[in-house]
């Protein structure tokens, strides 16, 4: 587009010059031939085609002429058509023959010097014509300034200045052409001598020079701009799409199964989107089989294991025998781990659910750390839990008996595996809370520090099975802090052995309304 502006626009200069200095010389030829018998014209147009002057001149029919409609009918009304071009670009004119079917034809060279020099020859003539000098009343300097697209002006002899080679050619034919450079634009000047003591100066005339660099600037922020309108009507659909996905998939990430890609295309977006809800449905039914079944069985557990107990109950009333006793606080203790694993795996089962319903209320963390450490020691273990929580109340806003839980798991995983001191703390970071939970027992390696949160997952190092535990305390404390809009991560300990650290927003109001402004049902409600 910017090549063929660039185009145009020449071509409209190179008209527009043509015609600026092709239409005074046509109006002269046009004075001659009005002037002039018809055989008189004939002998001067075979004298000026014979002395190389830069133009041919011949008559053709009209009916010959091969011009567009257009051109003929401006041909005819003015009688002159000025600035038309042939096969070979070199500039023509045509003037209509009053009162015949004539057509003068007027080729003229496409260099300036040339097209000068047979302006110049044509005013001699016709000023010879006359037979008057310029000065005179017939014809003025005025009146050929009005003919010409150029200075005119008469000098005197003495005072022209020309090079010794221009001498012996002015003095022969009585006119010259001549040519200088100025800021490396050719500029034209013609003499004609008009008696023995005044010469006739023409000109300068100057070139076509090259387009100025505004219009070419012009073109170039013309073509950018519409590249760039282009460019962003074809990239703001894809982008609106791709952020819907970004924002869906991003829900979905952060385990809302329910979101969805609402992406209204036929191309390979919507495809796309296609595909990702049909995933994230099969995703859904396989979690939700798997819920149903944890549930199911979780569920299940609890009627058998009552009547367990109370088989165990009715076998110790009917027995009076210390061995039965013993075997029976045995099973019973085993019972109660079997009951402890199921709620467990409820509590894990119905975090991983989806997000659940929190009771916000503000809370002072330390008044939980306080009174999950007494609960701890009254278990009647020998580990110090020694408690770094301050003298000032951190308050909170959190669901007070799930970050019960996640600390007491961590406190009693702490315990579990110290040998002698837990340590306990908590503070505020910023907008944050933190609370850490150190031990000095063996620690965890740092390749399993990952694997650790995973759910059922057995270290082959200190922590197995002989140490107690079911492999889901941790994961249910990932799973608080998640939903809290934090998170929890295990570190070394300068005690010696595992650091657990839990972190979440103090204000849970604010990640809730960040939360909503992002919520794929809202998407689609604005989609």
């Amino acid at each position: 587009m910017a090549y063929t502006s660039i185009q145009m626009l020449n071509d409209v200069r190179r008209n527009a010059y043509h015609e600026k200095i092709s239409d005074p010389f046509t109006h002269l030829i046009e004075l001659y031939l009005k002037d002039l018998s018809e055989p008189n014209f004939y002998n001067w147009m075979q004298r000026i085609n014979g002395m190389h002057s830069g133009m041919t001149l011949k008559f053709i029919p009209e009916n010959e002429l091969t011009l567009s409609p257009k051109s003929i009918q401006k041909l005819r009304k003015t009688g002159r058509l000025i600035s038309s071009f042939d096969k070979g670009d070199q500039p023509i004119s045509l003037l209509a023959v009053s009162q015949t079917p004539l057509i003068l034809i007027i080729e003229r060279s496409a260099f300036e010097e040339d097209h000068l020099r047979a302006i110049t020859l044509v005013l001699r003539d016709y000023i010879h014509h006359k037979s008057v000098t310029v000065n005179q009343t017939k014809i003025t300097t005025d009146e050929l300034q009005k003919l010409l697209p150029f200075p005119v002006k008469i000098a005197p002899f003495n005072q022209i200045k020309l090079e010794e080679r221009f001498h012996t050619e002015f003095n022969q034919t009585g006119f010259i052409v001549t040519s200088e450079f100025i800021n490396n634009v050719a500029q034209y000047h013609s003499y004609v001598q008009i008696d023995a003591d005044r010469v006739l100066h023409l000109g300068p005339m100057t070139t076509l020079g090259p387009v100025s660099i505004l219009p070419l600037l012009g073109v170039a922020i013309l073509a950018l701009g519409l590249i760039a309108v282009a460019g962003y009507l074809l990239v703001r659909p894809i982008e609106e799409t791709l952020k819907k996905m970004e924002f869906a998939i991003e829900k979905i990430s952060h385990g809302d199964l329910d979101a969805r890609v609402f992406v209204d295309r036929n191309d390979a977006l919507g495809h796309l989107a296609s595909i990702i809800n049909e995933m994230v449905q099969h995703l859904q039914r396989l979690l939700q089989s798997q819920r149903d079944m944890t549930n199911a069985v979780s569920h299940e557990l609890r009627t058998p294991v009552a009547r367990i107990r109370f088989g165990l109950e009715a076998i110790r009333d009917s027995v009076e025998d210390e061995f039965v006793d013993k075997q029976i606080d045995h099973i019973d203790q085993d019972i109660e781990e079997l009951s402890q694993l199921i709620d467990e795996i409820l509590t894990y089962a119905r975090l991983e659910q989806g997000r659940p319903a929190l009771q916000l209320e503000q809370i002072n963390i330390v008044e939980i750390i306080q009174r999950i450490a007494r609960e701890s020691k009254a278990t009647g273990h020998a580990i110090e839990i020694e408690l770094r929580v301050g003298t000032e109340d951190l308050l909170a806003e959190c669901e007070s008996r799930y970050i019960h839980r996640a600390v007491q798991n961590l406190v009693n995983n702490a315990v579990r595996y110290a040998k002698s001191k837990v340590r306990v703390s908590c503070r505020s970071e910023v907008s944050m809370v933190r609370v850490d939970v150190e031990d000095d027992g063996p620690g965890i390696p740092q390749e399993d520090w990952e694997r650790v949160f995973v759910p059922f997952a057995r270290l082959d190092t200190s922590r197995n099975r002989k140490s107690g535990g079911y492999g889901l305390g941790l994961s249910i404390v990932q799973s608080i802090a998640y939903w809290h809009g934090g998170v929890a991560a295990v570190y070394y300990s300068p005690l010696g052995g595992a650091k657990f650290t839990i972190l979440w927003p103090r204000n849970q109001s604010l990640r809730l309304a960040s939360s909503m402004d992002n919520d794929p049902n809202l998407i689609n409600k604005n989609s």
